[in-house]
């Protein structure tokens, strides 16, 4: 370092005013001090022939290369048999410890659930990695009854509704069914679409298809569970119609409002033109009996006339509208707690159900349990 400094101290910067153009000088000072730091630091060009592979670099398998290179120049040499295998036997050994560490590396590399750090540390290996997916990470089967109660519970627990919770569903089962020789890895979609199959081979009571890869107590598990799957979701689909026909009430009621609103404002224009029209016939009627007065001729039994109805003012039409509209909204706060109510009351309705649902399926449990130890003392 001392050296480059020595260095760089010593170098023709005055040069640089020996051009008058701002970019020339920019170019000299550069080239200076480029040609400095190459004279200390120049650049080396290495050519990588094969992509690096990190999981040799352990002591076991770096001894074995060691070991097999010896008895492969010395198996040359001598041309004996014994050396021969003796290679081959470590030739076997390295290929299988090789194949152990590259999956170790991969499935831990892939059991991040931070894709960044995943392409950090792959980049350069994508071909290896396809190739290890295709033949590691084979797609999921529901082989065995605990997956499908473990799914089960972790649906009940989370109630998932929207795309993003049953995101979570996967990864946390994800987790739970991953094993060293295998790595596991759900989709939302996959767990809600297990459900919907489960359900609906216990809507159609399809009890063979449930209960063929299980014990009988494994069943009757699932069979609860689905069961509270079922309620719930039939509680939700009730809400939902609740909700869908109290909206259709109110846009029922708005309309009739607007239309009986329509209707009365057409009465009252329709009366407010009549009432000009009366008055100016009135008094035509009272000239003409003036001027057959006035002739001499007897006067007809004047007519009795209506007087006109008082026109309403813009304070009592406001005021009619404050009423109306107070109304509308103490008749929304009811329907609102009704259906608070009617929710409460569902609600409750679900739990009491759940409870004697687990009740009577501990005391079946338990029965048939007394049952086995009965059977048991009596064959003893």
């Amino acid at each position: 370092m001392a050296t480059y400094y020595t260095d760089v101290s010593s170098l023709p910067f005055s040069a640089i005013y020996a051009f008058s153009d701002p970019e020339d000088m920019l170019e000299s000072f550069n080239t200076l001090i480029q040609d400095c730091i190459d004279r200390h630091t120049p650049i080396k060009r290495v050519k990588v022939t094969r992509p690096p592979c990190p999981w040799l670099k352990t002591g076991d398998i770096q001894t074995l290369q060691i070991q097999r290179n010896k008895l492969h120049f010395e198996a040359y040499k001598t041309s004996l048999d014994s050396i021969w295998n003796a290679f081959r036997k470590v030739h076997n050994s390295l290929k299988t410890k090789i194949k152990a560490a590259k999956r170790s590396f991969y499935q831990t590399v892939l059991s991040s659930r931070n894709s960044k750090n995943i392409w950090k540390r792959t980049l350069g290996y994508t071909n290896n990695i396809a190739s290890f997916i295709s033949q590691k990470m084979a797609p999921f089967r529901w082989s065995n009854v605990a997956y499908d109660i473990l799914l089960c519970k972790e649906v009940l627990a989370r109630r998932p509704s929207s795309p993003m919770e049953w995101e979570s569903v996967a990864e946390t089962l994800s987790e739970i069914f991953s094993i060293a020789e295998k790595v596991v890895i759900l989709k939302g979609r996959g767990c809600r679409e297990r459900v919907d199959r489960l359900l609906m081979k216990y809507n159609e009571e399809d009890k063979k298809n449930l209960k063929k890869s299980g014990t009988e107590e494994e069943y009757s598990e699932l069979h609860q569970l689905l069961e509270d799957i079922s309620t719930y979701k039939r509680d939700i689909e009730d809400l939902k119609n609740v909700k869908i026909k109290g909206r259709e009430r109110k846009k029922e009621k708005e309309r009739l409002d607007k239309a009986k609103g329509t209707e009365m404002r057409n009465e009252a224009l329709s009366g407010m033109s009549m009432l000009p029209h009366e008055s100016d016939s009135g008094s035509e009627n009272d000239d003409d009996l003036d001027e057959e007065s006035a002739l001499g001729a007897p006067a007809p039994a004047k007519k009795v006339s209506r007087k006109p109805r008082k026109r309403a003012s813009r304070l009592s039409v406001m005021n009619m509208l404050e009423e109306k509209y107070d109304r509308k909204a103490s008749l929304k706060e009811q329907e609102l707690k009704q259906r608070m109510l009617e929710f409460e009351f569902e609600k409750q309705k679900f739990e009491i159900e759940a409870a004697e649902r687990k009740e009577r399926l501990d005391l079946e449990l338990e029965e048939k349990r007394m049952m086995l130890s009965l059977l048991k003392d009596k064959l003893l």
